[in-house]
């Protein structure tokens, strides 16, 4: 790497000489660029952003015999503390990525606030150098553009060499000149779209929600304006996620469901415009499109409602956010963050797999290690914490005969007691009792399908006397609570 005095001095001869000349200085400049490879042709020395640490290196553009224009990129350590999540480059909305190395997007980046190629990475301090690149089905010069990069929590934006607008045909070998060459002026050719709000509403579309009950219905209002009309929309979408970290930061934003962190809600632009959504598989999330509404499209600005219901393992929290993205026809971007807060509150369901139990026969005075019940299946949704617990009916059996239960746990003449425990142990097993239930076990978030339990036990104890020989009936509840 040449020192910033002499590449300051490199730069000041070439903005004073020939561009004939500065088309000779180049390969001195940038000494790390091997002569075993190709190497770009320049319109302009290299260039250098230092953001959060880190180095952005315009290497050079190659412009190719097919008509395309290769641009290459380093990024290096000078100095960094934290870990670089993503760089982008801002590029217009009119030019067309043929190809990039490593993979990169090409859209608005909403934590950078550019429209841009992207590169999500993950480089740290004293990681080596990484070469960029990335192929434009055309030749552009280059020019002054923005370059972005974010190192959580932060973002940074400055200045690189990057590609200019249409209509300009770059010269490989400028001829000399003393005339400054002016910077061209990019003329879109599209105007990008704008999200004007956003809001989780209840499904009356008046009383805006601050919580949500899985599987109950809810709608989010997005209000999108195009100066080039409705019409010229691609697709409107919505993000409804849990921001685990709290931070609001639109760089995490999923871009995939997931039935407990995340739900995408997409409308499409068409002939018969759809209605789409993705929250993983398998899911209990629903997309009601029946009442889901797009405004009319003749006009330049309006409100979408997308209404929904929360999955059943939708996570507990008191921090779930959205996010709308529209794009249009010229795939320009926009998008808006709510960082609201809404709570998503507990919700649990349980489902006991085994019909019955019979003792058949049990002794009188016989104690709970004598009449073992086990392989209780039981299964257990909850989109957070949740307690196992269970209860009995009270008394068991039918008219004339019945037996009365002990909730002590120490029956009587005439009395039968219950323990129960998640797992075949008795020692750890609690008194049922008819008052109230017991807790026998604990979980966590479930999967959509929930968590089976097949090792409830039960455990029966009689009285010494006092139990006439018949068969007693009873009815043994199991609930889930958070």
């Amino acid at each position: 790497m040449v020192p910033q005095d002499k590449r300051a001095l490199i730069r000041g001869l070439l903005i004073a000489a020939a561009m004939l000349l500065a088309a000779l200085l180049a390969p001195v400049v940038r000494g790390d660029i091997r002569t075993d490879a190709p190497q770009p042709q320049r319109n302009l020395p290299a260039d250098t952003e230092t953001l959060a640490g880190y180095c952005f290196h315009f290497d050079g553009v190659t412009y190719n015999d097919d008509g395309t224009s290769t641009w290459t990129y380093t990024v290096q350590d000078c100095g960094a503390t934290r870990r670089l999540q993503r760089w982008a480059l801002e590029i217009a909305t009119y030019h067309s990525v043929v190809s990039s190395n490593p993979p990169a997007s090409v859209g608005w980046v909403p934590a950078l606030s550019l429209y841009g190629i992207y590169w999500n990475v993950d480089i740290r301090p004293g990681d080596p150098p990484q070469t960029f690149t990335f192929t434009l089905s055309e030749q552009y010069p280059p020019v002054v553009v923005q370059v972005a990069a974010r190192v959580p929590p932060d973002e940074a934006i400055g200045s690189l060499d990057g590609p200019c607008c249409p209509g300009e045909t770059p010269t490989p070998t400028p001829t000399p000149t003393h005339t400054p060459t002016p910077t061209p002026t990019p003329t879109p050719t599209n105007a990008p779209p704008s999200v004007n709000a956003l809001g989780i509403y209840e499904p009356n579309r008046v009383n805006p929600a601050t919580a949500m009950d899985p599987q109950a219905e809810y709608a989010v209002r997005v209000s999108v304006s195009d100066p080039d009309g409705l019409a010229s929309l691609q697709w409107v979408r919505v993000v409804v996620f849990l921001d685990a970290d709290g931070d609001d930061d639109a760089g995490d934003v999923p871009a995939s469901g997931d039935a407990q962190t995340a739900a995408i809600f997409t409308w499409t632009n068409g002939p018969t415009p759809s209605w789409s959504m993705d929250a993983g598989s398998p899911t209990t999330w629903a997309l009601v499109t029946a009442n889901c509404a797009q405004p009319n499209l003749a006009g330049t600005s309006g409100t979408w409602w997308f209404h929904f219901r929360p999955g059943k393992v939708a996570a507990e929290s008191t921090d779930w956010d959205a996010w709308a993205q529209a794009r249009d026809g010229g795939a320009a971007h926009a998008s808006l963050y709510d960082g609201s807060d809404y709570d998503m509150n507990w919700y649990g369901e349980v489902t006991v797999n085994t019909p019955s139990v019979n003792w058949g026969v049990v002794l009188l005075g016989s104690d709970y290690s004598a009449n073992p019940k086990t392989g209780i299946s039981v299964t257990y949704i909850a989109n957070g914490p949740y307690q196992q617990q269970v209860r009995t009916s009270n008394p068991w059996g039918s008219a004339p005969r019945w037996i009365a239960l002990n909730e002590s746990g120490t029956p009587g003449p005439g009395q039968f007691s219950l323990k129960a425990n998640s797992t075949n142990n008795l020692p750890g097993a609690q008194v049922v009792r008819s008052s109230a239930y017991a807790t026998i076990g604990a979980g966590t978030r479930t999967p959509e399908g929930g968590s089976a339990i097949a090792t409830n036990t039960l455990w029966l104890r009689l009285g010494s006397s006092g139990i006439p020989d018949t068969t007693y009936v009873g009815t043994i509840f199991y609930r889930i609570a958070p």
